[in-house]
């Protein structure tokens, strides 16, 4: 009745991507190598904050104890950390009270997802352990141009900065994730694949590479492999973006009740994808025959979303509903 929104339900994330390195086997002792930190500060309903957090760090060793403030989006990262450091970090909670976190960094740890409850402000911390050796410096300054380029519509001379980027340094993810996002909206979904099944390679705990995965095989028809890696990178870091596309994996595979409940969280919050998961659910409530919340979830994406091609396809899938018989009582 609907056709796929997979389409159009794609959107560029242009955030850098940590690289989980790979330990030397070595005979003798050698010094602490350093770290790089990446922090993610998730919102309740899995978006990310406008204003900056404070983030409070202390050191076991007494040799780390600062202030770290969020960028916009809830972005942070500290640099300079032991391998093998332990670092307590203190979110302040608007009654002022504090929610204590400790972590183990490791290059093992990769990327961990640890709760902040009862702190209202933020659900939780996405951490992943940087690579132990810095991108390559053009490498990423190409990469920074080139976010800059799609940013003004030149995809073309973005492209062939990423291309750079990545032959500069193939251990840098970044460039080659990030043309897998320009794949996804050109609609190359098997292109995209391919792209996405290199950066996990390198680093299997990439976020935005096992969403990007998640999202071609949603593209390409193939709901069930999908599942893997989006539920892979809920269990990271759960934000709308993934809850989205697990939804509608979930849904064409038949899980209804679990796909409702993360169309439906989106659908009544601020999230960005609210309008095109009252979409996604007026296909669902279609799949189980419920004229009504079909015909309330299409109207509510109209309300949101009154022009384009897509709303064309929401009036027509709204017009077919309206001609169904009602469901009996």
């Amino acid at each position: 009745m609907l056709r796929p929104w997979i389409r159009w339900a794609v959107f560029l994330l242009c955030s850098s991507l940590s690289v989980s390195a790979q330990q030397p086997q070595e005979r003798y002792e050698r010094p602490p190598r350093r770290v790089t930190v990446d922090i993610q500060v998730y919102l309740p309903g899995g978006g990310t904050p406008n204003h900056p957090i404070a983030i409070l760090l202390t050191s076991d060793d007494g040799r780390i104890n600062e202030t770290v403030f969020t960028k916009r989006g809830g972005v942070a990262s500290i640099s300079g950390l032991e391998e093998h450091a332990r670092v307590t970090l203190l979110v302040p909670a608007e009654e002022g009270v504090y929610q204590t976190t400790s972590f183990d960094f490791t290059v093992a740890e990769g990327r961990v997802v640890v709760p902040l409850k009862p702190y209202p402000g933020a659900s939780s911390f996405a951490v992943s352990v940087g690579d132990l050796h810095k991108p390559n410096p053009k490498a990423r300054r190409l990469y920074e141009k080139a976010v800059k380029d799609l940013e003004r519509g030149r995809v073309g001379e973005a492209e062939s900065k990423l291309h750079e980027a990545a032959a500069l340094d193939p251990h840098y993810i970044a460039p080659v994730a990030l043309v897998g996002r320009i794949r996804l909206r050109q609609g190359k979904f098997a292109e995209a694949e391919k792209l996405y099944q290199q950066a996990l390679e390198k680093d299997p705990t990439s976020v935005d590479a096992l969403t990007g995965l998640g999202i071609a095989l949603s593209g390409q028809g193939d709901y069930r492999a999908a599942l893997a890696p989006l539920e892979e990178a809920g269990r990271l870091a759960p934000n709308h973006e993934v809850h989205f596309h697990l939804g509608v994996a979930l849904m064409e595979t038949g899980r209804l009740d679990r796909a409702e409940h993360l169309l439906r969280g989106l659908a009544s919050g601020s999230s960005p994808l609210s309008a095109s998961s009252d979409f996604a659910l007026g296909r669902l409530y279609s799949l189980r025959g419920d004229r009504e919340r079909g015909m309330d979830s299409l109207e509510s994406f109209l309300a949101k979303r009154p022009h384009g091609p897509v709303a064309e396809a929401a009036r027509k899938s709204l017009q077919q509903l309206r001609q169904m018989p009602p469901r009996p009582n």
